[in-house]
This record gives structure tokens, sequence and C-alpha cells, in this order.
């Protein structure tokens, strides 16, 4: 010790010994890497929900549709302006197919480049014509970066 003041956890108990005698038993664990520890893990999380919440907002406010794909092309997730643009809500969208909304003459374009995001390669911008959910046709351009996990994987895009 050091004369240094530190966070302390103190247990007390009374033991009895031999013969009667009582005497007061502490036990002082100096916990002041734990407390930093714990107030660092409190500042990550706030941290992390402070990024989720931007990303969010930005998805959310977002004027372009915004689209998380499995590796074989069926939607995980759509932003709102995805379901404004296209008609279809929501609770509409995951587990779609997006070969099932282009139009039938694109459908081996949009294979060939799902097929090069399962095998990691970057893309270009495409011109695409979509269905809209009234059946009238949508054209749109779009933009696609393949999701890793932390082993660099495919896992969407």
């Amino acid at each position: 010790m050091d004369g240094e003041s530190f966070v302390a956890d103190i247990h007390t108990t009374i033991v009895e010994l031999e013969g009667g005698r009582r005497v007061m038993q502490t036990i002082v664990e100096d916990i002041t890497e734990r407390r930093n520890a714990e107030a660092a893990r409190a500042n990550a999380e706030e941290a992390l929900r402070a990024g989720e919440e931007r990303y969010r907002s930005l998805v959310e406010r977002s004027h372009d549709a915004i689209f998380t794909l499995d590796p074989d092309g069926t939607v995980l997730f759509a932003s709102p302006a995805a379901e404004q643009m296209f008609g279809y809500s929501a609770q509409e969208w995951p587990g779609m197919a997006v070969t099932d909304l282009v139009a039938l003459e694109q459908v081996p374009a949009v294979v060939e480049v799902l097929a090069a995001a399962k095998r990691g390669t970057a893309g270009t911008p495409n011109e695409w014509t979509v269905r809209h959910k009234d059946g009238s046709l949508v054209r749109v351009e779009s933009a696609r970066t393949p999701i890793r996990d932390k082993h660099g994987a495919v896992v969407g895009r």
C-alpha cells in the first residue's frame, strides 16, 4: 500500500474463537480495476447505443431505399423509403426474393450480381426496373456493398 485511496469491497464478520473469545474479521478487497472495467463497459455500451441510434435515424430518414439481403438475395430488411417507393409494408419485405421484384428480362443479370456479391466482389451501380406492389414499373439505380462477418465471410449485402 502506498497511502493512495482506492475503491474497496469490505466484508466484516464476528468470529467466535475457542474459549468464547469473539473477534472481528475484516476482509478488504481492492475493486478499483473492477469498477474501472464496469465504467469502461458502461461507456462502451452508451457509445454503441448512440451509434445504433445514429444509424437508425439515418436509415429511417433517408429518401433512398435501403435493403439488407441475405447471400441468396432474400430481403431481410427494407427501410421506410423502400415502403414508400415500392408500396410494400415493412411486414411484407422480409422473405421476398429480389429476383421476384425485378422485370423478368433482368432476372439473369440480377442473379449474376447476386453471385458476384456472394463471392465478395465489389459492385458498381446498376439500373433496374422493379415492379411496384400496384403493378406499375419503377426505374431504380442500386449500389451494393457486401456485409462480412468478423472472419471476412459474406453474410449479406
